[in-house]
């Protein structure tokens, strides 16, 4: 069992009896590859950056353990160096060597969708028209992401609406 806080992440191998924290970091969010608890993916909140015209970002990152988060490692390639707000990660059974993240930008609106296609070692940018999707300002909030367990290709992201990709 494991649990995400601002403090850091905790691992627990008595149901919940007790917790050890394993990482300092701030981890908002975290996934295990399908059907391989060993390996975790997870966004850490990192340090806030105030930008001249009164938005602010956190630089946030994106981390990888293979070692059921004994350690972590710093995966950036491919992903943003800055102006991010938010990133979820999504996984899918189907095929557990592609993980997407769903990044937001400073301004709480929708950035793009990366894609990695070797378990998180790197992503790539898939999608950043913003056009046609719209957070409204919310991704601090009320933000969703998700791959359909059956078919690899097709993502969702919940916002102010419901948004599907295939």
């Amino acid at each position: 069992l494991y649990v995400g806080t601002s403090d850091g992440l905790y691992k627990s191998v008595n149901a919940g009896e007790t917790f050890e924290q394993i990482s300092v970091l701030n981890f908002r969010d975290f996934k295990f590859k399908p059907g391989n608890s060993s390996v975790i993916y997870a966004y850490n909140r990192g340090t806030l950056v105030i930008v001249p015209n009164d938005a602010f970002y956190f630089k946030d990152d994106f981390y990888k353990s293979e070692n059921a988060g004994e350690s972590f490692e710093l995966i950036s390639s491919g992903i943003p160096a800055s102006g991010i707000r938010r990133m979820i990660i999504a996984v899918t059974p189907q095929d557990p060597e592609l993980v997407y993240l769903l990044v937001a930008d400073s301004t709480n609106n929708y950035q793009g969708v990366y894609r990695s296609t070797n378990s998180g070692n790197d992503f790539t940018l898939i999608n950043n028209d913003q056009s046609n999707i719209s957070f409204g300002g919310q991704s601090w909030y009320d933000l969703v992401f998700g791959v359909d367990p059956l078919n690899n290709n097709t993502i969702y992201i919940g916002a102010i609406k419901l948004f599907k990709s295939t």
